[in-house]
Order: C-alpha cells, then sequence, then structure tokens
C-alpha cells in the first residue's frame, strides 16, 4: 500500500470513530494499516470430516479433545504408584475461605500504580481489551481516577 494510500484510508477510519467505537476495532485498524497479520482468529475446525464454524462450538470440541486427551495420557504415562497418590489427593476437599485481607486486597497508591505501569510491557490485551501503552499514554488526572475506582 502507497504512503497516500495508507493516509488516506487512516484519516477516513479516524473520521468514523466516536465513544461507540471498540478499541479492538481501532487496533485492528491500526494492524492492518501497518501491514501486521490479523490476531489469528479461529475461522473453522475439522472435526471427523465435518467442518465447525461456531467459535463456541469450536472451543468446546477443542476443550472435549484436551480433557480426552489428558485422561489418555494421565492413565498410561504416570505409575501405579503415583496415580494411587493423585486418586487420593483429589478425595481431599480444598479450603478457598477467604477475609479479604491478602496483600493483594490491600488498596494500592498512586506511586504503585504510576510504577506498575512504568515498568509493564507490551502484551496481549486482556478482557478489557485495554493495552499498556494505553495505560501509559493516560494523563494524570485519567490515571488519578483509575487509582480511586
Amino acid at each position: 500500500m502507497k504512503k497516500r494510500d495508507v493516509k488516506c484510508s487512516w484519516c477516513s477510519f479516524v473520521s468514523t470513530i466516536d465513544s461507540h467505537t471498540s478499541v479492538k476495532k481501532v487496533w485492528s485498524m491500526v494492524r492492518k494499516i501497518s501491514g501486521k497479520q490479523p490476531s489469528g482468529e479461529a475461522h473453522h475446525l475439522k472435526l471427523n470430516y465435518t467442518e465447525v464454524t461456531e467459535l463456541s462450538d469450536i472451543t468446546n470440541t477443542m476443550g472435549q479433545t484436551s480433557a480426552n486427551d489428558s485422561v489418555y495420557c494421565s492413565s498410561n504415562i504416570y505409575t501405579s504408584k503415583f496415580q494411587a497418590f493423585r486418586s487420593q489427593a483429589e478425595t481431599q476437599q480444598l479450603e478457598f475461605e477467604s477475609h479479604n485481607c491478602e496483600t493483594y486486597n490491600f488498596p494500592f497508591s498512586a506511586d504503585e500504580l504510576y510504577d506498575a505501569i512504568a515498568k509493564s510491557h507490551d502484551t496481549a490485551v486482556g478482557p478489557d481489551d485495554i493495552y499498556y501503552q494505553m495505560l501509559k499514554r493516560l494523563p494524570s488526572d485519567a490515571q488519578q481516577t483509575v487509582n480511586c475506582s
């Protein structure tokens, strides 16, 4: 794509952005213009010569296959002594009681927030569609709002 075409395409796209435009859509356009490949979305899967196209069906199929493989492998590669130990351990009830006094539940200071953002690296976006670069470029009053929430 020629530089002028990229600029026109970007300007055209930017003019369509409003408060309802998703972050995902903006980053998708940035990737397209920069020539990077899409994020590798799953489009289809074949199972027993049948094409699976719905995302929920794809994930369920992959999960079931993984579970089946896990059961198969665990019963074939581990010693009988280990399997006996695992069976006994899996019968024990786990305690998940919490009074929210763990250190990760404590409030954090603005300095801790700024330090964490400054030390962060560009990684894959999470389910909130917020990239570290977005947080790094927030004005200080916006960062203060993030810290208060």
